[in-house]
């Protein structure tokens, strides 16, 4: 074969060896990927490759074109929708409804966000509470991040709230001296107990409780421990008592004088 019997003989190869994308419709060389009822061009495949690779697959573990197609769709569309969202910058901030600074504005994966809020995910990423990187995640996950980050804030300034006697301020911390009589409420140690925990879980000191024990007396008794000899029992009625009518039996007593 001379020259250009090999040049154009090469040319008609390529040619043949040339194919359209069932999932795109761009053709590609022969260098794509195959699936188990066809090949596709490397570039669908990159944009859906994680996916796949990480458990999206049918029942017999192969790779088909319709579900890859789709996959690739939602992808496209989902960038272009992020390329949409990022055209411009927004005047107030997607999360807290700031305003947003003219310069150096905190880039997301779907838009941007405030200084405030980046100060925020700045904390969360301190104490570990994140691994995502900002630019990996979407305003609406950050959204969740902050509201999720909120209610723990809440629940531990509630814990704090209640490690203090709602009456007098008094210590009643787990690292007190103890509960009273029973249950959480039964770790019940020698000498008199630091606190009791009402019905709505909230702690009331020693000192506090004993102002309305003509009401709620504490009963005692003692039965058989299985050793032949025998155990206290306290069952104390505050555990069945809310914070509300604690205070109105406490004002009760303290107007009897």
């Amino acid at each position: 074969m001379g020259f250009f019997d090999s040049l154009f003989g090469k040319k008609k190869e390529d040619a043949v060896s040339r194919k359209i994308c069932p999932v795109c419709g761009m053709e590609f060389s022969d260098k794509g990927m195959d699936v188990s009822d066809g090949t596709i061009c490397l570039s669908c495949w990159e944009i859906v490759m994680d996916d796949f690779e990480s458990g999206i697959l049918d029942e017999q573990g192969d790779f088909f074109i319709a579900p890859i197609k789709a996959a690739v769709q939602t992808k496209k569309a989902e960038q272009d929708a992020i390329s949409r969202a990022k055209a411009q910058k927004p005047e107030n901030c997607p999360i807290c409804g700031g305003k947003m600074p003219k310069f150096m504005t905190m880039e997301t994966k779907d838009g941007y966000i405030c200084d405030a809020c980046f100060g925020k995910f700045s904390d969360l990423e301190d104490r570990k509470e994140t691994e995502k990187a900002l630019e990996d995640m979407t305003i609406k996950e950050l959204s969740a991040l902050f509201a999720l980050a909120e209610k723990k804030q809440e629940a531990k300034a509630l814990r704090m709230e209640q490690d203090r006697c709602p009456v007098c301020g008094g210590d009643v911390s787990e690292k007190s001296t103890g509960s009273l009589w029973g249950d959480v409420k039964k770790s019940v140690k020698e000498g008199f107990p630091a606190f009791v925990v009402l019905k709505d879980n909230w702690k009331i000191c020693g000192e506090c409780a004993d102002k309305v024990r003509a009401v709620y007396p504490v009963a005692h008794s003692r039965k058989p421990d299985g050793d032949g000899g025998y155990e206290d029992v306290y069952v104390d009625p505050l555990n069945d008592v809310t914070l509300e009518a604690f205070k109105k039996a406490l004002a009760d007593e303290e107007a009897k004088g």
